[in-house]
């Protein structure tokens, strides 16, 4: 678990070892997650700047006063979800690209038989055609 300071110490499930990861090491291991993070704050900053584009034609204009009503939990989770919706939609329009999408379009592809000749047993992997272990209960 990355950045084990918000999670409990005593943390303990029969049959699970829990392992904290040291501090900032998800994007080590995440590498799409910076890309995802970067891009949300770009869209969260530009939602605020149209923001203050918007108020900022009026005349009684106060940056203090429109930071306080910002601050209001409800407009920050409207504007926090209207960044994330622009980011699913571009992500979801790019997945594609992305290298484990396209390996598994083509296998997909590559799979994809009549139920007459798709004969052999299902396998995790390709190649395979034993069946998985079983597992006991």
């Amino acid at each position: 678990m990355d950045n084990s300071d918000g999670h409990s110490a005593d943390l303990y499930h029969k049959g699970v070892q829990i392992d904290f990861l040291p501090p900032i090491t998800t994007s080590l291991l995440q590498p799409m997650n910076q890309q995802m993070i970067r891009a949300f704050k770009a869209l969260f900053t530009r939602n605020c700047l149209q923001l203050f584009d918007a108020i900022d034609e009026e005349e009684d204009f106060h940056l203090k006063g429109l930071w306080c009503n910002f601050r209001i939990f409800s407009n920050a989770i409207d504007s926090a979800m209207s960044t994330y919706k622009t980011l699913f939609i571009t992500m979801k329009k790019r997945r594609s690209q992305l290298p484990i999408t396209m390996f598994l379009t083509k296998v997909k592809k590559s799979n994809q038989a009549t139920p007459e000749e798709n004969t052999a047993p299902f396998s995790y992997y390709p190649g395979e055609t034993t069946p998985p272990p079983e597992v006991p209960e």
